[in-house]
């Protein structure tokens, strides 16, 4: 297992924004490994031979799928691990496109210990806009929700709410860090090679000069300083 700490990109935004196919194309344009957190959830729920996780682990999974719940901080173990196995798979790729994870600042302090986020994109979708993508792509007009059987109405007032009070305040949490914070506005017709053209200079614009090595040694600064304070067994 690697402990080198690799640089990260967040991808926040509502439920319906458009995170998962930004995402895919992002990691085909600049060949960093894309990390679809939900979709690695719905993976590891829908086989029980996965081996990534135990089964009591993967039934707690089903359960906080079906609750469209967040993971408390005290379970964080089930996410460090799916994370780090994704993260050795795609050992050879320079950073991570993160989606879906973090959710909350808890889950933010504690993945500095695996990655370093120097670049959060916030994609501002209403959440009028949000249920009507939605709407559109699950009528085969889109491929970010294509097949998803979890984007009922009542799905989607908890996703929102849940982004608005847990998810969204990430974005201060990571401009205190010292991380770039760069806004795009997403509509009913906002295609991802839209939001990666408009990206893509902001993109290469936070991830290089000195904020770069400065922001990862930071957050494996932090992490090591967590690790020392931490009781050691006998």
């Amino acid at each position: 297992m690697s402990t080198e700490i690799k640089p990260a990109v967040l991808l926040l935004g509502p439920t319906g924004s458009g995170k998962s196919p930004l995402g895919d194309l992002l990691a085909k344009m600049i060949t960093w490994a894309h990390f679809d957190f939900g979709a690695r959830l719905r993976a590891i729920a829908a086989d029980p031979h996965s081996g990534t996780v135990t089964k009591e682990e993967r039934e707690y999974i089903l359960g906080l799928l079906s609750r469209h719940a967040l993971f408390p901080d005290n379970r964080f173990p089930i996410v460090a691990k799916i994370l780090r196995t994704f993260v050795d798979e795609n050992s050879s790729a320079p950073g991570f496109i993160l989606n879906g994870m973090p959710r909350h600042k808890g889950q933010a302090r504690a993945i500095e210990e695996i990655l370093g986020i120097l670049l959060v994109v916030s994609l501002d979708c209403k959440a009028k806009v949000s249920a009507e993508r939605i709407r559109r792509r699950l009528d085969g007009l889109g491929a970010d929700h294509a097949g998803r059987k979890d984007d009922t109405a009542d799905a989607l007032v908890v996703k929102l709410r849940l982004f608005t009070e847990r998810t969204e305040p990430l974005i201060n949490h990571y401009r205190s860090r010292g991380a770039r914070i760069v806004t795009l506005r997403v509509e009913e017709n906002t295609s991802e090679e839209t939001l990666a053209r408009t990206l893509l200079p902001e993109f290469f614009t936070g991830l290089t000069g000195p904020s770069k090595s400065s922001l990862v040694s930071s957050c494996g600064n932090s992490a090591k300083a967590r690790a020392s304070k931490r009781p050691r067994g006998p």
